[in-house]
């Protein structure tokens, strides 16, 4: 039994280590074609900086602005189970992106495909109008708004305790500083996630508890996950 388990995790070790020595060596080669050919209209924007680690129960996940994630631009960033930080860790995966491909008027194939951002960029961070986002818009949104489960209990807990007299300081700064659309609290406080942002359209998902269409965590709304099978259902998670 010991030597079959020792053999199993052999086995893991050793495909943990090629995937990653795969990833290593797809990362130090030249894009073949260049940089992509099909990309959305993005002006002057620069390419997406900001990183920031996912780091909830027993994982620490490196996210990224630009259509990557899982790694800091050189190396793995997905550490199962988390360290503390410091000194070396498992990593069970070297990189991820997203790959988006579609046919656009007149049967026009584009494709949005970030890869080891040795060709150029595919995506960048900000709501897109008309088709275009310009440089100042990517780089205001080249940030993470990060809000924690725990703090959106504490939200729901207090709305249904005190209802029209929910105050600020009941509501954590990761829930206020939610980007739903309308929130009036991050339009007027820099301080909730550095700049203030007028968030006129439909971008991060709530819950919207009064009905008004418009974030306002006084009047009991909060951050979740719509159910696509069920719009009136939702959850959040530990980390979003």
């Amino acid at each position: 039994m010991k030597n079959l388990s020792f053999k199993i995790s052999l086995s893991i070790a050793l495909l943990l280590a090629s995937v990653w020595v795969s990833a290593r060596e797809e990362f130090n080669k030249p894009h073949k074609n260049g940089k992509a050919s099909f990309k959305t209209e993005a002006g002057d924007c620069a390419t997406p900086s900001a990183q920031f680690d996912l780091d909830i129960n027993n994982v620490r996940a490196r996210l990224l602005t630009g259509g990557d994630s899982w790694w800091n631009l050189s190396e793995a960033r997905y550490q199962v189970p988390k360290g503390d930080g410091t000194g070396a860790s498992l990593n069970a995966i070297f990189s991820g992106s997203i790959w988006i491909t579609g046919y656009a008027d007149g049967g026009i194939l584009k494709c949005a495909a970030q890869r080891y951002r040795q060709g150029g960029d595919d995506y960048w961070p900000g709501p897109i109008n008309n088709g275009v986002v310009d440089k100042a818009t990517c780089s205001k949104y080249d940030r993470f708004f990060n809000v924690l489960g725990a703090d959106i209990e504490k939200a729901r807990t207090a709305f249904l305790q005190k209802g029209a007299s929910t105050s600020l300081a009941d509501i954590p700064k990761g829930v206020l500083g939610w980007p739903g659309k309308g929130n009036p609290y991050l339009a007027t406080d820099p301080s909730l996630v550095g700049e203030t942002f007028d968030i006129t359209d439909n971008l991060a998902p709530f819950k919207d508890v009064d009905g008004d269409g418009m974030y306002d965590p006084l009047k009991g709304d909060f951050p979740y996950i719509p159910c696509r099978k069920d719009p009136t259902a939702g959850a959040y998670a530990d980390q979003m």
